[in-house]
């Protein structure tokens, strides 16, 4: 889940998507930060954000932006699913030259594309980005200490003790998030410090094992962790 407002709203109402984007948007009324013994240390309410956005705020999971934006396109442009760039070729913009040549794309099915213009948007560990001259990973990332996870789950009970509060864990370096979603699972989002920017399997477990004995709530998210 992330907040939506500022530039990326703007942007998004620039295009004519923000409707599309707000019919999978959620609300909550306020956040409580809990001690492990279930008691509020504080609590703020969510219209404060709302108001300072001057109405241009809400919550969206990140798999919803990604839906709103398919039935915002529509029809109009051709959507290519499970697709792995293997190779890139750079074009050559037209000039005194010469016309110029397309940029070229190449999948691992062998499919290729061709266009004036090649966008890498694949993400922190981007294919496209990786085969363009001069643009190694290991001088884009930089671990700032912490990890983070998320998951969705069901629990009825959870989520309707839940109802519209966005519940933190008053906590030191980690903190568990806890809301209700308007279908009714529950999303748990943790942050975590960990000075390994890759950690293996084993220290993933120990990582998650730190969430025990945040409180009751925390307890049954841990319990229902997928595979």
């Amino acid at each position: 889940m992330i907040d939506f407002f500022g530039p990326g709203f703007a942007a998004a109402e620039s295009l004519g998507a923000i409707m599309h984007l707000r019919r999978h948007s959620e609300l909550y009324g306020r956040a409580r930060y809990l001690d492990p013994d279930g008691r509020t240390r504080a609590r703020f309410a969510m219209d404060s954000f709302l108001n300072a956005a001057h109405g241009k705020y809400f919550s969206i999971l990140r798999p919803d932006i990604e839906k709103g934006l398919r039935e915002w396109v529509g029809n109009s442009v051709t959507i290519v699913h499970d697709a792995r760039v293997i190779s890139v070729q750079t074009g050559r913009c037209p000039d005194a030259g010469g016309p110029g040549t397309p940029a070229r794309a190449v999948l691992a099915d062998r499919r290729s594309f061709e266009a004036e213009l090649l966008v890498g948007a694949d993400g922190i560990h981007s294919a496209v980005r990786g085969f363009l001259p001069g643009t190694p990973e290991s001088g884009v990332l930089r671990h700032l200490g912490f990890h983070v996870f998320g998951y969705v789950f069901d629990d009825p009970g959870l989520a309707a003790w839940l109802g519209r509060d966005v519940v933190l864990s008053d906590s030191l370096v980690r903190q568990a998030t806890l809301y209700a979603l308007s279908d009714g699972r529950v999303t748990f989002f943790g942050v975590i410090e960990c000075d390994n920017p890759d950690p293996d399997h084993g220290t993933r477990e120990a990582l998650f094992a730190r969430f025990r004995g945040l409180g009751r709530h925390v307890e049954r998210a841990l319990d229902r962790r997928p595979e």
